[in-house]
Parts: C-alpha cells; sequence; structure tokens
C-alpha cells in the first residue's frame, strides 16, 4: 500500500490527514497528540472556574457558620464553704476563671451545694448557681470583660458595670448574668418598639432606641435576653413597612382568625383618627390616620395596617 488512510480532521483544530510516508505519519500523529493535550487543557481549565463558582456559594455560607465554642466545664460541690477567704467560694471561681473578682460587698455566712455524683458544670452555669444563693443577700455576680464583680441589687446598677456583648458571647453566658446587647431592626420601628421590648424583659431590663441605625440596646439577665432576642426576629419577619404605615401579620393557633379580628377591632376603636398639627405661626391642620384589619381564612391570619403606634398597640393584645 503507498498511501495511509486520510484521518479526518479534529474539531476545528485543522489537524491534516496523514501522509504516504510513514514518517510524516508519525510527525502529524505527535502534532495532533500535541493539540488534543492543549485542548483538554483548555476543557480543565474552564470547567475548573465553573466548578468553583458553583460550590463557591456553598464554601461561602459554610465558613459564615460560627461553631459554638466548647465550654470547659468543671466539678462544682461546696460543703460548708465560706464566701471569702482562703479555700472560700469566691477564691475558686478566681482560680477556675483566671479572672479577680472585685468589690465592696462582702457576703457572709457559708454556702452548700451538693451536686449529682460525676455532674460537671459550665463557668456561666455555676454563676447561676452562685446567684441564685447570693440573692437571699441581694447580691449578684456579674462577669464583665477582664474581671468579676459582685453588686448589691436593691440599689441601681451603673451602665458600666454591664458588659456589651454579642449574640454569640451572651449565648455563653449563664442565666442569671447581666448583659446588655444591640439588635438592628429591619421592618419594626425601633422607638416606637422600644415599649413593647420594654416590657418582655424582666426586674433588670432597660431599653434604648437609636432611631437613625434604627436599633434597640437592651440589658437584662442573658436567658431573658435570649428569649427576648428571639422573640423581636420573629415579629420583624412578619412586620412590612410602607412609608408612614405599617402592616403585621398573625396566625391564629387556637380560635379563628374572623374571631380574632373581632375582638381586636373592638380592641384598637375607630378605624379612623384626627390627628391635630400645631404649626409655628398658630394655625393648626388635621391629618386623618387609618387602619385596616383583614383576614386571610385559608390562612386563618389576621392582617392588620396602620401606623407604628397602632400596630405597637395590637401587638401587646
Amino acid at each position: 500500500m503507498n498511501n495511509w488512510y486520510d484521518w479526518h480532521n479534529v474539531g476545528n483544530l485543522g489537524c491534516r490527514s496523514l501522509g504516504a510516508r510513514q514518517g510524516k505519519a508519525m510527525t502529524n500523529v505527535r502534532h495532533c497528540w500535541r493539540w488534543g493535550v492543549l485542548l483538554a487543557v483548555l476543557v480543565c481549565s474552564q470547567a475548573g472556574p465553573a466548578r468553583a463558582l458553583a460550590q463557591g456559594p456553598e464554601k461561602k455560607d459554610q465558613e459564615k457558620e460560627v461553631k459554638p465554642k466548647a465550654q470547659p466545664t468543671f466539678v462544682f460541690e461546696m460543703k460548708d464553704k465560706p464566701w471569702t477567704g482562703n479555700g472560700g467560694v469566691l477564691e475558686w471561681l478566681v482560680e477556675k476563671t483566671k479572672m479577680p473578682v472585685i468589690t465592696t460587698h462582702k457576703p457572709t455566712g457559708s454556702m452548700n451545694f451538693i451536686s449529682p455524683e460525676k455532674q460537671k458544670y459550665t463557668i456561666g452555669q455555676i454563676i447561676d448557681i452562685l446567684n441564685e444563693a447570693l440573692a437571699q443577700q441581694q447580691l449578684i455576680l456579674i462577669r464583665k470583660v477582664a474581671s468579676i464583680t459582685l453588686l448589691a441589687t436593691d440599689q441601681p446598677i451603673p451602665e458600666t458595670d454591664i458588659p456589651r456583648l454579642t449574640e454569640a458571647e451572651l449565648a455563653e453566658r449563664g442565666k442569671t448574668e447581666l448583659a446588655s446587647v444591640a439588635i438592628r431592626l429591619k421592618n419594626l420601628d425601633a422607638e416606637t418598639f422600644k415599649v413593647e421590648a420594654k416590657e418582655m424583659l424582666g426586674t433588670f431590663g432597660k431599653v434604648t432606641a437609636l432611631p437613625t441605625p434604627n436599633m434597640l440596646i437592651m440589658r437584662d439577665q442573658a436567658g431573658t435576653l435570649r428569649q427576648v432576642l428571639e422573640h423581636i426576629r420573629e415579629t420583624d419577619e412578619r412586620v412590612t413597612t410602607d412609608q408612614n404605615k405599617t402592616t403585621w401579620s398573625y396566625q391564629c393557633k387556637y380560635i379563628k382568625a374572623s374571631e380574632a379580628a373581632e375582638t381586636v377591632t373592638k380592641f384598637l376603636g375607630s378605624d379612623k383618627e384626627v390627628i391635630e398639627f400645631r404649626k409655628k405661626d398658630g394655625s393648626s391642620s388635621t391629618k386623618i390616620r387609618t387602619h385596616t384589619i383583614t383576614v386571610e381564612d385559608g390562612l386563618n391570619t389576621i392582617i392588620i395596617s396602620g401606623s407604628p403606634d397602632k400596630i405597637a398597640k395590637a401587638m401587646k393584645f
């Protein structure tokens, strides 16, 4: 045979047919092999970024997830231990936390706490146990950034003694530990909602509204703060704001939405409210504010639309 079989072109790379002689054929085979390798490299290089883009968001989301830090635990038991002095309760706390206790108040007497066998506690849980015992003497332990302080609860507690925590830090604190935390609202109006938030807090509760960033700064015991933050977030998600009107929806669980709507209608009063404004020149003008209450029977949900103060009033019901 004088001629080799002609090979077809590969893609659009233009691999030419093999020549008649074996030497030329082998040269072209090597030529096409190089082009094939180049093509494979190009395909892989394009596939790589595509896979990276596909996996990128998932990886990014995984990076955002903050795993709660494992907290050290300790065996804790106090049998007729004095609060202060060598071998006392507060000295034990200093040793385990590596934080000094700074106080002008001195608890009296001794503490007795018998723990279940082999039971271990985090520092937050131990502070809860101590605070329950100290409550009889109207005292409370507060864990700050670099120290622990002991304050009287029958006197106003200075803001400077209450640590401002992130929500991640708050999750690690004992239920009785005092703290403050900030939350930014998406739909609720901070200035209006602070009254509602204050009513959800406990004895040590205090709320400050920051209108410009639409934030609430709340202080209370950590256990209460965690519950209130969860409630505020759920409420904030259900509320949508349209300029000066706010819409709030609530899905009824135990009664029909139509029955709830009738009760709320009576509670809120007239659906029209006349507001009188006094101008600088002494004259006055009036504005009519309205609210509406509708029912979604299929979802057993009531929907209230009106001014922020009307919505806040409805939420209290």
